[in-house]
């Protein structure tokens, strides 16, 4: 199974969600201490050597020495020759050169890639380090709909910050007075900036919400500023202004982040207990790869739980009971009907909301341990909204991915009619054949024209060579389709659905940010027009294109570095290397069109909603559920035409010279549905649409002889064929 997050920022996000005690370090101290660390030129040499060794299993690296580009620029995506700029860095290296300076080159080189997937770090930067800022900022609007931001105090203690009475009187008195600029910057363009070189992602919209997510709290190992990056300037449009600094602060020690887990679990407050419960968790640590997500699988299996806690002596001493976590909202305003717990908060949760009249779904994650379990929630789910003609809305709130087949089950579940084909590829090399030896289960992978699983002779031998123009070319396998075994069940379920969405009865909200596997789930239905796909918490003030979703790539992580390459592994781990980079796989929709990986393809959302903050249960979910409401209500005579697949299904709609086709209403360049004109929209089960010949074609993935096929009424298309032969045959009687 294919599992595809964004390492790096989930755990970003992650250690920006726990309550840390900040200890302010004073600003001469801090840089004195990290600058007067020299590694030596011996130490630095080996940390390039390796990076270009580990360089090799990027899919992507010579591919971005001329990367294709979208039609509206073609300067998107950057141009890099890494092993050169790796060699500049080198060169510029004495023995005079810091530890700090070192790790700033380094990660401004890794930054340059703007893909989230490639983590990296060194030891002696971790998340301890923070650069706080002093304000917090929110947009707001006037009655004309201008944008502005506005700021008030973001932490409760003023000593943090230089000037620190001061500035936090200037800021509350003048907490509702627009903010004119930061840093000489308009306060939009200063949150588009922050960082400046570091952590900037592909999409302009996607990197404003990371962003906005991140400036108050920025962790050194991602955004490791230079003393002359950290003053803060503020002038208001009154014309007062403060300045002051960002503080810098260690957080406790990695206890600290077990401490703030270990109250999400309610234990009583025993200094013992604390120090017990320490010791197993950090045990629990080192055996499972990662606490969040294991005990998550824990709880929902309790007997496996309590069994663990009590040989810890620690079961009896719990004040919950884990079944009540999974089962009962955090909210007490709103009921979820359906919800999965991790870590005290939310990764899944839908309900019927019999106010708005909308089914909804709220999806900040794909990254589930219990893969069936969550699978069967969604279907137990949408089963909930099949008793209902409600409208379908799912929102992603920062998701960074996780499991594929999780994503491609929500896809196929709330889009009945349309079936996304998802299609994968390989390098071809000596690194192939080691990954197959690793994962020898390649039953995600399918040929594309027997739908069988293909065996390492097939992968090996069938190749193409794509032309990228400028000297670069790619050797990669014929592209392999994905979850075609799978087929056969996403339709049994699909048959039992009485109330099958149309693409303009389901909403999706993304953040843009949201990628991974949150970009196949966001893709895998714009690709068709099986949605209508909505931004949010984008740059209120730009022009930047919307794209729907990024990093649509797997990525594999150090612990299967060994088995690639254990010599390399090794070297890592001696020059204290952490990566985690994209696998060598390139995934894409279109059969027919393999040549740009979707990594590098541009989809624009449908509409972009003005909702500029990150959703939030409590804060604004009616907003959410009205802004759906607005644009259901639009779509149903008004149109975007921003996707030329998305179209209003019409039964009417036929098509002589394809029987198993199913039509529906383009919209025009009017933003309107042009209802004089069909185009074929999706096919009678067993068959896919292709696209470049405009014809429904045998899918071999499922098969058209089954009996259970011959009585096949899941299309709309399907009923009315059959309704027309009953009446063509009640007439012949009636003639006789």
């Amino acid at each position: 199974m294919q599992k595809s997050s964004i390492v790096a920022i989930s755990i970003i996000l992650l250690i920006s969600s726990i309550q840390c005690a900040y200890q302010i370090i004073d600003k001469e101290i801090f840089y004195n201490e990290q600058k007067s660390v020299k590694k030596g030129i011996t130490y630095y040499n080996e940390v390039i050597d390796n990076l270009k060794q580990i360089l090799k299993y990027y899919v992507y690296i010579d591919l971005f020495k001329n990367p294709p580009q979208p039609s509206f620029d073609n300067d998107y995506h950057p141009k890099i020759d890494s092993f050169t700029i790796l060699e500049q860095i080198r060169s510029n290296l004495s023995e005079n050169t810091n530890y700090y300076d070192f790790f700033r080159s380094i990660r401004k080189f890794i930054d340059s890639y703007r893909d989230a997937h490639m983590s990296y770090g060194l030891r002696g930067f971790n998340f301890k380090y923070i650069f706080l800022c002093p304000l917090k900022l929110t947009t707001s609007k006037n009655e004309n709909g201008d944008k502005y931001m506005i700021g008030d105090i973001a932490f409760n203690n003023q000593d943090y910050f230089f000037n620190g009475t001061e500035v936090f009187k200037i800021i509350e008195a003048n907490k509702n007075i627009p903010i004119k600029k930061i840093n000489g910057k308009s306060p939009f363009e200063f949150m588009q900036n922050f960082g400046g070189d570091f952590f900037n992602l592909k999409n302009k919209q996607a990197t404003y919400a990371f962003k906005t997510h991140q400036y108050m709290t920025a962790y050194a190992i991602y955004f490791p500023f230079d003393e002359d990056e950290i003053g803060f300037e503020v002038e208001y449009e009154n014309g007062i202004s403060f300045h002051t600094e960002y503080a810098i602060a260690e957080t406790v020690n990695n206890e600290n982040n077990l401490n703030t887990q270990k109250n999400l679990f309610y234990f009583y407050d025993d200094k013992e207990l604390d120090k017990e419960f320490m010791n197993y968790m950090k045990n629990y640590i080192d055996n499972n790869n990662g606490y969040m997500k294991s005990l998550n699988e824990l709880l929902y299996d309790f007997e496996k739980f309590k069994g663990i806690m009590n040989q810890n002596n620690l079961m009896n001493k719990l004040k919950f009971n884990p079944n009540n976590m999974l089962t009962e909202s955090e909210s007490a305003n709103m009921k979820w009907d359906y919800e999965y717990i991790s870590g005290g908060t939310p990764s899944f949760q839908c309900r019927v909301d019999n106010e708005f009249l909308l089914n909804v779904i709220h999806m900040p994650t794909f990254d589930f341990k219990n893969v069936t379990l969550i699978r069967d929630l969604i279907k137990d789910c949408v089963k909930l909204f099949d008793e209902n003609d409600y409208k379908i809305v799912v929102i992603l709130n920062f998701n960074g991915g996780g499991i594929e087949l999780v994503a491609q089950t929500l896809v196929e579940c709330i889009q009945p009619y349309i079936a996304s084909r998802f299609y994968s590829t390989f390098l071809q090399g000596e690194y192939l054949d080691k990954y197959y030896s690793i994962n020898d289960n390649f039953s995600d992978f399918s040929i594309v024209e027997t739908c069988e699983v293909p065996d390492k002779k097939y992968l090996l031998e069938k190749s193409m060579l794509i032309d990228y123009g400028q000297n670069v070319t790619i050797n990669v396998t014929l592209p392999l389709r994905r979850f075609g075994q799978y087929r056969k069940e996403f339709n049994a379920f699909k048959e039992s659905l009485k109330n099958k969405r149309k693409p303009n009865d389901i909403l999706i909200f993304t953040d843009g940010y949201s990628a991974s596997s949150a970009s196949l789930f966001t893709k895998s239905l714009q690709n068709v027009g099986g949605a209508i796909v909505v931004g949010y918490n984008g740059n209120p003030v730009s022009d930047y294109i919307f794209d729907s979703s990024q990093h649509f790539s797997s990525v594999y992580n150090s612990a299967s570095l060994k088995q690639l390459d254990e010599e390399l592994d090794t070297k890592m781990k001696n020059t204290g290397i952490y990566f985690s980079q994209i696998c060598r796989t390139s995934n894409f929709f279109d059969y027919e069109e393999p040549k740009v990986p979707e990594e590098f393809n541009v989809k624009e959302v449908d509409e972009v909603a003005d909702i500029y903050e990150i959703y939030h249960e409590e804060n604004n979910y009616n907003l959410f559920m009205q802004k759906a409401k607005e644009i259901f209500e639009k779509y149903e005579t008004k149109c975007s035409s921003k996707n030329s697949r998305l179209t209003k299904l019409d039964s009417t709609c036929s098509f002589e010279n394809d029987r198993y086709a199913h039509g529906g209403h383009p919209c025009n360049e009017e933003g309107e549905w042009e209802t004089t004109k069909c185009i074929k929209v999706y096919c009678d089960k067993g068959y896919f649409l292709n696209y470049r010949d405009n014809k429904c074609v045998k899918d071999p993935c499922i098969s058209t002889e089954d009996p259970s096929d011959k009585s096949d009424e899941n299309s709309i298309g399907t009923k009315i064929k059959i309704n027309k032969i009953i009446i063509f045959v009640i007439s012949l009687v009636l003639l006789s």
